[in-house]
């Protein structure tokens, strides 16, 4: 959902660096899209290097937003704390089942 969002506003909204903010949101929803496709696959380290990565992207994104959309922003973040708490979720349940 943040990276679909940030897809959106860089295409509807026309910022400076909406060609950065295009390339992160892409890339990040096709990291993603590999994460889920290939979710019994993949190595515990991976996923948590890849999780990471798309947290530090999401991050980026909203400093990549002017300020004067602050709704957005806040959005984003609100989006992003949600992600990063689910996968510390997600990363205890795995370490117990180990």
């Amino acid at each position: 959902m943040i990276s679909i969002l940030g897809v959106i506003y860089s295409i509807y909204n026309q910022t400076e660096l909406r060609d950065l903010l295009f390339l992160l949101s892409v890339g990040s929803v096709l990291s993603l899209l590999a994460l889920i496709l290939e979710k019994n696959k993949i190595v515990l380290a991976n996923y948590k290097g890849r999780m990471w990565a798309s947290i530090g992207i999401f991050i980026f994104i909203i400093f990549l937003i002017p300020s004067k959309d602050f709704v957005i922003q806040i959005l984003l973040f609100v989006l992003t704390t949600g992600f990063i708490l689910r996968f510390i979720q997600n990363l205890n349940k795995v370490k117990q089942h180990l």
